[in-house]
């Protein structure tokens, strides 16, 4: 069985899919027991099936369609792989580093950057360091993460701890602060609990 790395996102142009074709386009031949799996739906679908094939990766690169079961996929995967130029809170970049998968993505986009922890969770690509060539960055860091198992359990070892500040009761805590640091400056206003009982 091969080793995946999975892909959760929207075909469309922020998530820049395009880039991860062409990078696995220059490293898939030296990794037969590797495969891409792009779990998505979008505008994009006919564009980048086609710049599949024009790369020759088809065998090895799949575009899996819409999944109810991410968890699942996360869980037989290897490594979750964010390619986006930017997002808002990665909310599935959350999800797969607290599955313990070690994480991919660019030192340049906002949001994936505040979630991957170089060296601690997972790697960023720097488009910088390979003379803007984000292709190329991409495919250094998949690599490196492919090659070394160790690595790979370090990193997916970290990511749960990683997102503890993302729980569900921890954003409330957070939340409810927040709202209470607000209204202590309104008169007769009543502070909301910190702890539900």
């Amino acid at each position: 069985e091969r080793n995946r790395i999975v892909v959760v996102g929207r075909l469309a142009p922020a998530k820049d899919h395009a880039c991860l074709v062409d990078a696995w386009a220059r490293i898939h031949a030296e990794h037969p027991r590797w495969q891409v799996e792009i779990h998505g739906s979008g505008p994009l679908r006919k564009a980048l099936q086609a710049r599949i094939s024009e790369r020759g990766v088809g065998a090895s690169l799949l575009l899996c369609g819409e999944t109810d079961a991410v968890m699942a996929h996360y869980a037989r995967a290897k490594i979750f792989c964010i390619p986006s130029l930017f997002e808002g809170f990665g909310l599935v970049t959350a999800e797969a580093l607290a599955k313990g998968l070690p994480a991919v993505g660019f030192s340049d986009c906002p949001g994936t950057n505040s979630l991957i922890r170089h060296e601690h969770n997972g790697l960023l690509a720097d488009p910088v360091a390979h003379g803007g060539d984000r292709a190329a960055a991409l495919a250094t860091a998949l690599k490196r993460l492919m090659i070394d198992a160790e690595l790979r359990g370090r990193l997916g070892a970290a990511g749960p701890a990683s997102m503890l500040d993302y729980r569900p009761e921890a954003v409330s805590r957070r939340w409810l602060a927040l709202i209470n640091d607000i209204l202590s400056d309104r008169p007769g206003a009543r502070a909301l609990p910190l702890r539900q009982t």
